[in-house]
């Protein structure tokens, strides 16, 4: 009978989430302390021990909203990511490095560009065109795979480190990968930034994320950006959009 592991987050972990984007913003760019730089090396290695692929061929969506009396569709070859030099920051690729952003469905493709109602939208079907390494941020770490030993570790202490990486992972993708962050916040994105940097150099080509825009929508950020192609664009015409709000509570 397997024993069911209870980890609680300890302070020094907890407190780190929230202080990486605060080191990034306004002390160093490039480099966290090595505390910081623990958490992170925690995260990546826990999804790149349970990465996938992307077969080529798997379909998903751009879009790109059109301009005032722009009555025909951008071109496929307007569809793609802009080109380097000019990229302007996202929330994997920083500014002036291109990656090409998608979503696996229309709906969650066009939610993204945030369009307005009565606005046309072109929007672009692309195909992979071979399989890409890839890491899927809407799901917990490790979790179809036996734990692994290292020298003198019990099993116990293995669930335990492994309980702890989820936990680890879960925090900071809602931190960094599944936050709204303002227009206006040119720095929102660097944490995020910076892990997505880590994922390159563990052979990583795309991150798979969930819409902040769209419920149960799914976006992905390949690295490269000929990786796919753009197959035909149909233009969509806005025609309604929704807005949910809590009531102030009363005192």
């Amino acid at each position: 009978m397997s024993s069911k592991v209870t980890i609680i987050l300890p302070k020094e972990i907890s407190d780190t989430f929230t202080g990486i984007g605060e080191h990034l913003k306004n002390k160093n760019r490039f480099s966290l302390p090595r505390n910081m730089e623990k958490i992170v090396t925690t995260f990546c290695e826990s999804y790149v021990e349970n990465k996938s692929v992307i077969d080529k061929g798997t379909n998903f969506w751009r879009a790109r909203v059109h301009g005032v009396n722009q009555e025909v569709c951008f071109k496929n070859t307007e569809m793609g990511a802009p080109p380097s030099g000019i990229a302007s920051a996202g929330r994997i690729n920083p500014v002036g490095i291109s990656y090409l952003y998608g979503a696996f469905a229309e709906k969650t493709a066009i939610s993204e560009i945030r369009p307005w109602k009565g606005a046309n939208v072109s929007v672009g079907k692309f195909s992979t065109s071979r399989d890409v390494n890839v890491v899927d941020l809407s799901k917990s770490p490790n979790s179809s795979k036996s734990p692994k030993l290292k020298p003198n570790e019990s099993l116990e202490v293995v669930k335990e480190r492994r309980a702890l990486n989820q936990i680890i992972s879960s925090v900071l993708t809602k931190h960094y990968f599944s936050a709204p962050a303002h227009n206006n916040d040119d720095h929102a994105y660097l944490a995020s930034q910076y892990i997505a940097e880590k994922f390159k150099a563990y052979g990583i080509e795309a991150l798979m994320y969930p819409s902040v825009l769209d419920d149960n929508g799914m976006n992905i950020c390949f690295f490269s950006t000929d990786i796919a192609a753009c197959e035909n664009v149909n233009i969509r015409s806005i025609k309604s959009v929704i807005y949910e709000y809590d009531e102030p509570k009363k005192s």
